[in-house]
């Protein structure tokens, strides 16, 4: 196939109120992804249908679509959520979410397109933007790591089978030092293991604990 060139990209914020192309979206979710799951991960983008996707797009978030000509090939999200005095931060944040790029155009910078509005539209709602990916996803974390995104935290989520790391990017730089980030991200780390397996799930006597507390 002949090479596009980088000029025939376009690109479309769409928010919830719009007509988002769901189905198209899950298409190239699900394409962008499938090496994950030939890893053996239980990556959520790469196995969620149309209503799900729907779902995981917040009021206030939109959808960035990436274009050659007629035809989609790459998307990203940016979602707003509520961080309850977490650490590194608190209050309304801007998150990226859903990122991924059509495998027949990997690796022709379209994700940094993706990737160059999605800065201007989280830096519009927050000085803070956070994401998230698994802590095996080796080739996301260099590159965010290269851009300046720091590690502030190790999460499970329900359904997923593999410890997240939760990477944060402050508009004015980090606030904090190199040593204290490392230092709070390994008591993180320890502490998420500990208590909840890769599935999100707590393990048997936080369980029970849970269940006390409730009580």
């Amino acid at each position: 196939m002949q090479k596009k060139n980088f000029e025939e990209i376009s690109l479309t914020v769409l928010e919830k109120k719009d007509s988002i192309p769901y189905d198209d979206i899950v298409r190239i979710l699900h394409d962008a992804h499938k090496s994950l799951v030939e890893k053996g991960m239980n990556f959520g983008a790469s196995r969620q249908n149309a209503q799900d996707i729907e779902n995981r797009l917040s009021d206030d978030g939109k959808f960035i679509i990436a274009k050659i000509g007629d035809q989609i090939v790459g998307v990203g999200a940016v979602n707003t959520c509520i961080l309850n005095h977490k650490w590194y931060g608190k209050g309304r944040v801007a998150k990226y979410d859903l990122l991924g790029v059509a495998s027949e155009y990997k690796g022709r910078g379209i994700s940094k397109i993706i990737d160059k509005k999605r800065e201007e539209i989280g830096y519009s709602i927050s000085d803070l933007i956070i994401t998230d990916t698994s802590e095996h996803n080796d080739i996301v974390l260099d590159s965010y790591r290269r851009k300046g995104w720091i590690y502030v935290d190790y999460q499970s989520f329900v359904g997923t089978n593999y410890y997240s790391i939760v990477l944060a990017r402050w508009k004015s730089g980090c606030p904090f030092t190199a040593n204290k980030c490392r230092r709070i991200l390994a008591i993180r780390k320890y502490v998420c293991k500990l208590c909840r397996r890769e599935s999100g799930e707590l393990r048997g006597i936080f369980q029970i604990v849970k269940k006390m507390i409730k009580k």
